[in-house]
Protein backbone atom coordinates (compact mmCIF):
# COMPACT_ATOMS: atom_id res chain seq x y z
CA UNK A 1 0.00 0.00 0.00
CA UNK A 2 1.12 3.39 -0.98
CA UNK A 3 1.22 6.10 1.55
CA UNK A 4 -2.00 7.85 -0.07
CA UNK A 5 -3.95 4.89 0.35
CA UNK A 6 -2.52 4.27 4.16
CA UNK A 7 -3.70 7.44 4.97
CA UNK A 8 -7.46 6.97 3.37
CA UNK A 9 -7.57 3.71 4.55
CA UNK A 10 -6.52 5.03 8.29
CA UNK A 11 -9.11 7.92 8.25
CA UNK A 12 -12.14 5.02 6.76
CA UNK A 13 -11.40 2.69 9.99
CA UNK A 14 -11.71 5.95 12.18
CA UNK A 15 -14.74 7.23 10.64
CA UNK A 16 -16.32 3.78 10.83
CA UNK A 17 -15.07 3.70 14.54
CA UNK A 18 -16.88 7.29 15.55
CA UNK A 19 -19.94 6.23 13.53
CA UNK A 20 -20.48 3.32 15.84
CA UNK A 21 -19.66 5.09 18.60
CA UNK A 22 -22.22 7.95 17.99
CA UNK A 23 -24.17 5.54 17.48
CA UNK A 24 -24.27 3.44 20.50
CA UNK A 25 -23.99 6.34 22.68
CA UNK A 26 -27.66 7.67 21.21
CA UNK A 27 -28.62 3.18 21.80
CA UNK A 28 -27.80 4.15 24.81
CA UNK A 29 -29.30 7.45 25.48
CA UNK A 30 -32.65 6.23 24.28
CA UNK A 31 -32.98 2.94 26.62
CA UNK A 32 -31.92 5.39 29.37
CA UNK A 33 -34.60 7.91 28.75
CA UNK A 34 -37.20 5.61 28.05
CA UNK A 35 -36.77 3.65 31.79
CA UNK A 36 -37.11 7.81 33.02
CA UNK A 37 -40.22 8.71 34.76
CA UNK A 38 -41.62 11.68 32.54
CA UNK A 39 -39.28 14.67 31.97
CA UNK A 40 -38.96 17.85 30.15
CA UNK A 41 -36.41 16.55 27.69
CA UNK A 42 -38.06 14.39 24.39
CA UNK A 43 -35.83 12.81 22.31
CA UNK A 44 -36.56 12.15 18.56
CA UNK A 45 -38.64 9.31 17.85
CA UNK A 46 -39.11 8.32 21.54
CA UNK A 47 -42.84 7.47 21.59
CA UNK A 48 -42.16 4.94 18.94
CA UNK A 49 -38.88 3.48 20.74
CA UNK A 50 -40.30 3.49 23.92
CA UNK A 51 -42.68 0.55 23.76
CA UNK A 52 -39.85 -1.67 22.27
CA UNK A 53 -37.32 -0.87 25.14
CA UNK A 54 -39.80 -1.55 27.58
CA UNK A 55 -40.92 -4.63 25.95
CA UNK A 56 -36.37 -5.63 26.02
CA UNK A 57 -36.21 -4.16 29.03
CA UNK A 58 -39.21 -4.06 31.83
CA UNK A 59 -37.11 -3.84 35.02
CA UNK A 60 -35.66 -0.62 34.09
CA UNK A 61 -32.40 0.19 35.71
CA UNK A 62 -33.57 -0.13 39.59
CA UNK A 63 -33.02 -3.86 39.81
CA UNK A 64 -29.83 -2.88 39.89
CA UNK A 65 -29.73 -0.68 42.48
CA UNK A 66 -31.07 0.24 46.41
CA UNK A 67 -31.83 3.18 47.95
CA UNK A 68 -28.53 3.77 49.81
CA UNK A 69 -30.69 5.65 52.71
CA UNK A 70 -32.90 2.60 53.48
CA UNK A 71 -33.13 1.21 56.70
CA UNK A 72 -31.09 -2.16 57.22
CA UNK A 73 -32.54 -4.33 59.47
CA UNK A 74 -30.76 -5.88 62.33
CA UNK A 75 -31.75 -9.16 64.24
CA UNK A 76 -30.64 -9.23 67.62
CA UNK A 77 -31.21 -12.65 70.59
CA UNK A 78 -31.23 -12.29 73.86
CA UNK A 79 -29.03 -14.62 75.29
CA UNK A 80 -28.63 -16.56 78.81
CA UNK A 81 -26.97 -13.91 80.39
CA UNK A 82 -29.77 -12.10 79.37
CA UNK A 83 -27.59 -9.80 77.32
CA UNK A 84 -28.63 -8.61 73.65
CA UNK A 85 -26.02 -10.08 70.95
CA UNK A 86 -25.97 -10.26 67.37
CA UNK A 87 -28.44 -12.63 65.67
CA UNK A 88 -27.83 -12.51 62.16
CA UNK A 89 -25.19 -14.80 60.35
CA UNK A 90 -23.95 -12.53 57.94
CA UNK A 91 -21.21 -11.74 56.60
CA UNK A 92 -21.45 -14.91 54.14
CA UNK A 93 -17.77 -15.14 53.63
CA UNK A 94 -17.00 -16.07 57.05
CA UNK A 95 -15.22 -18.81 58.43
CA UNK A 96 -18.23 -19.72 60.18
CA UNK A 97 -20.23 -19.87 57.14
CA UNK A 98 -17.77 -22.25 55.45
CA UNK A 99 -16.48 -19.05 53.60
CA UNK A 100 -19.49 -18.41 51.52
CA UNK A 101 -20.74 -22.63 50.86
CA UNK A 102 -23.16 -22.53 53.91
CA UNK A 103 -26.33 -20.45 52.81
CA UNK A 104 -28.02 -20.73 55.95
CA UNK A 105 -26.50 -16.68 55.89
CA UNK A 106 -28.67 -16.37 52.68
CA UNK A 107 -31.77 -17.77 53.92
CA UNK A 108 -32.18 -16.02 57.29
CA UNK A 109 -33.17 -12.61 55.31
CA UNK A 110 -36.11 -14.51 53.93
CA UNK A 111 -36.59 -15.57 58.00
CA UNK A 112 -36.62 -12.12 58.89
CA UNK A 113 -38.63 -10.67 56.34
CA UNK A 114 -41.37 -12.59 56.13
CA UNK A 115 -41.19 -11.80 60.06
CA UNK A 116 -41.45 -8.21 59.59
CA UNK A 117 -43.95 -8.19 56.79
CA UNK A 118 -46.20 -9.71 60.06
CA UNK A 119 -45.68 -6.82 61.89
CA UNK A 120 -47.71 -3.88 61.89
CA UNK A 121 -46.69 -0.37 61.53
CA UNK A 122 -47.63 0.47 65.41
CA UNK A 123 -46.08 -2.15 66.91
CA UNK A 124 -42.31 -0.54 65.88
CA UNK A 125 -41.33 1.53 68.58
CA UNK A 126 -38.64 4.88 67.58
CA UNK A 127 -34.97 4.13 69.36
CA UNK A 128 -33.12 7.01 69.66
CA UNK A 129 -30.24 5.51 71.63
CA UNK A 130 -28.69 2.37 72.10
CA UNK A 131 -31.19 -0.39 70.71
CA UNK A 132 -30.16 -3.48 73.18
CA UNK A 133 -31.85 -0.68 75.56
CA UNK A 134 -34.60 0.13 73.52
CA UNK A 135 -35.30 -3.65 73.28
CA UNK A 136 -35.16 -4.00 76.81
CA UNK A 137 -38.05 -1.39 77.45
CA UNK A 138 -40.29 -2.52 74.47
CA UNK A 139 -43.42 -4.80 75.15
CA UNK A 140 -42.50 -8.13 73.56
CA UNK A 141 -45.10 -9.01 70.59
CA UNK A 142 -45.82 -12.80 70.51
CA UNK A 143 -45.12 -14.47 67.05
CA UNK A 144 -44.71 -17.62 65.12
CA UNK A 145 -41.72 -18.36 63.42
CA UNK A 146 -42.76 -20.38 59.68
CA UNK A 147 -39.72 -20.81 58.20
CA UNK A 148 -38.55 -24.80 58.07
CA UNK A 149 -34.86 -24.19 59.01
CA UNK A 150 -35.65 -21.20 61.69
CA UNK A 151 -32.62 -19.74 63.07
CA UNK A 152 -34.57 -16.59 65.25
CA UNK A 153 -36.17 -18.26 67.63
CA UNK A 154 -36.97 -17.45 72.16
CA UNK A 155 -36.31 -13.34 72.61
CA UNK A 156 -35.65 -11.77 69.47
CA UNK A 157 -35.46 -8.10 68.54
CA UNK A 158 -35.40 -6.41 65.16
CA UNK A 159 -34.09 -2.63 64.52
CA UNK A 160 -34.52 -0.73 61.44
CA UNK A 161 -32.09 1.23 61.71
CA UNK A 162 -30.47 4.01 58.61
CA UNK A 163 -26.65 3.50 58.15
CA UNK A 164 -24.23 5.58 59.30
CA UNK A 165 -24.25 8.69 56.34
CA UNK A 166 -20.71 8.87 54.57
CA UNK A 167 -19.61 11.86 55.70
CA UNK A 168 -19.57 10.87 59.71
CA UNK A 169 -17.78 7.91 58.68
CA UNK A 170 -14.13 9.16 59.82
CA UNK A 171 -16.16 10.62 63.09
CA UNK A 172 -14.50 9.41 66.38
CA UNK A 173 -17.49 9.99 68.17
CA UNK A 174 -19.60 6.44 68.71
CA UNK A 175 -22.78 7.24 66.28
CA UNK A 176 -26.06 6.30 67.38
CA UNK A 177 -28.69 6.39 64.18
CA UNK A 178 -32.40 6.68 65.16
CA UNK A 179 -33.75 3.28 64.76
CA UNK A 180 -37.39 1.51 65.14
CA UNK A 181 -37.31 -1.25 67.24
CA UNK A 182 -39.87 -4.42 68.02
CA UNK A 183 -39.25 -6.80 70.31
CA UNK A 184 -40.81 -10.19 69.61
CA UNK A 185 -41.42 -13.83 71.53
CA UNK A 186 -40.85 -16.22 68.64
CA UNK A 187 -42.06 -19.40 68.84
CA UNK A 188 -40.23 -22.37 65.71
Amino acid sequence: MTQPDATRATRRLGAVALALLVAGAALAGFVVHAQMPANAVSLPFEESARTPVRQVLPQGWAMFTRNPRERDVLAFVRGTDRRWRNGLRAPHSQPHNAFGFNRASRTQGVEIATMTTRLKAEQWQECRRDIPACLERAAPVPMDNPSPDPTLCGDVGLAGQVPVPWAWSGSDRAIDMPALVVRLVVTC
